[in-house]
């Protein structure tokens, strides 16, 4: 091949991750967060829209967000949800994300989770579960973040590639086919921490993520009813399958290769979205997880697109 065809080649590889990441910006009509009580999900939208447009604080017993709730700025749709852990109002929390879910157009979807001693809780897979099965999206179609993480937490999270691929790990092996490269950490804000409906604006690499992962469009047919029957149940095995894997790092291992198998390029494209040390913690837990063999590629995927990325932003 000769040299000005490489040059055209990367050109309009450059000019199609451009054109991916200007339309992921601009099409956006919902932003859907989805979370469990007390997982600061409406203290990020009102971080996101710079106003107390959501109740957020402390609240004994049951969660603050009780219904669902939606408000328009900027010609976009922000919508909050209750959750589903809360057994009190679990049949009108499913109602709720599943109404949240038909209100078609192009959505962004995030899943709001939050760490207890380190580990990912039950109850937050089993919401991200039982929602993804009523969605008609999949792993590439909506972000997750784990959010109000305590210093250290933050820290290892960003350092250490084993202690990020254990908490990943624990969430992607649980629901393989539905798992999802676009991750932030959200560092804990103790200025937020028992304040009600205060307004903080978010951390500019936070609004990045949100800006860059991608939409999907969704129409109301095909969202089915979130299912609250079986909640309990289901929080039991996840407690135990997550207690088998973080006893065996192998098979963890294997199983996060088995759900990004055949989504190199895709995983790729997610890890160069993301900023500076987060994007070389994934790249090296990556690492550990892949097979030798596929890594080359991986690894000459995420220089091509990040290099889109820079070319493009500056």
């Amino acid at each position: 091949m000769s040299r000005i065809s490489r040059v055209m080649r990367v050109l309009l590889a450059l000019l199609a991750a451009w054109a991916s990441m200007d339309l992921c910006l601009v099409s956006t009509s919902n932003v859907l967060l989805i979370g469990n009580p007390g997982t600061g999900k409406s203290t990020i939208l009102n971080g996101l829209i710079g106003k107390p447009a959501f109740r957020s604080g402390v609240s004994y017993g049951s969660g603050l967000t009780y219904q669902f709730d939606k408000v328009e700025e900027g010609g976009i749709r922000y919508m909050d949800t209750p959750g589903l852990s809360d057994v009190t109002m679990r049949q009108k929390a499913a109602d709720a994300i599943t109404e949240a879910l038909k209100q078609e157009g192009t959505y962004k979807i995030f899943f709001v989770v939050v760490l207890q001693n380190g580990r990912v809780r039950a109850e937050d897979i089993a919401t991200m579960s039982s929602v993804l099965k009523a969605a008609p999206i999949n792993g590439t179609d909506y972000g997750l973040i784990t959010n109000q993480l305590p210093p250290r937490e933050f820290k290892d999270l960003q350092s250490l590639p084993d202690v990020a691929q254990e908490v990943l790990g624990s969430i992607w092996c649980t629901m393989p086919e539905k798992a999802t490269p676009h991750v932030h950490f959200l560092p804990r804000d103790d200025e937020l921490e028992g304040a009600d409906d205060v307004v903080k604006p978010l951390p500019k690499d936070c609004v990045d993520f949100i800006d860059m992962t991608p939409g999907v469009e969704i129409k109301g047919e095909e969202v089915k009813q979130v299912q609250a029957d079986g909640y309990e149940e289901q929080v039991t095995q996840l407690e135990q399958k997550l207690s088998d894997l973080l006893r065996d790092k192998e098979a963890m291992q294997a199983q996060m290769r088995e759900a990004f198998k055949g989504r190199e390029k895709e995983t790729a494209k997610a890890m160069s979205k993301m900023l500076g040390i987060q994007r070389d913690i994934f790249l090296n837990m990556f690492k550990a997880a892949q097979p030798a063999q596929r890594m080359p590629d991986l690894v000459k995927d995420v220089a091509l697109v990040s290099l889109a990325f820079k070319f493009f932003a500056r």
